[in-house]
């Protein structure tokens, strides 16, 4: 990772292709969760939007199919215990998560 200051105030930052992802993994979770309400912007912000389409771009370019939330998030490297509520989120209520049955 590579941060340096810029003219008028602007900062540029060069990250590699995983270390984006943990940026982008960590803002989108604190984003789902509200954990943190300095992060309301971000939901308005066009920040977090190009991260992502960045990140599916890549992932097209890898043959991951980002409809598929399973492939997305394994391409992101996020992975939940089978006890993990955020888990049980991705599917219709009532539904069974079978992926790792």
């Amino acid at each position: 990772m590579h941060l340096q200051q810029q003219d008028a105030g602007q900062i540029e930052l060069t990250v590699d292709l995983n270390q984006l992802k943990r940026i982008y993994t960590a803002l989108f979770c604190r984003l789902q969760t509200g954990g943190c309400t300095s992060f309301e912007d971000l939901d308005q912000d066009d920040m977090l939007l190009q991260i992502q389409e960045h990140l599916q771009q890549q992932a097209a370019r890898q043959g991951i199919d980002c409809t598929d939330h399973a492939a997305w998030e394994a391409f992101l490297g996020i992975s939940h215990p089978p006890n993990c509520p955020r888990r049980g989120a991705k599917h219709p209520a009532g539904a069974k998560d079978t992926s790792t049955d």
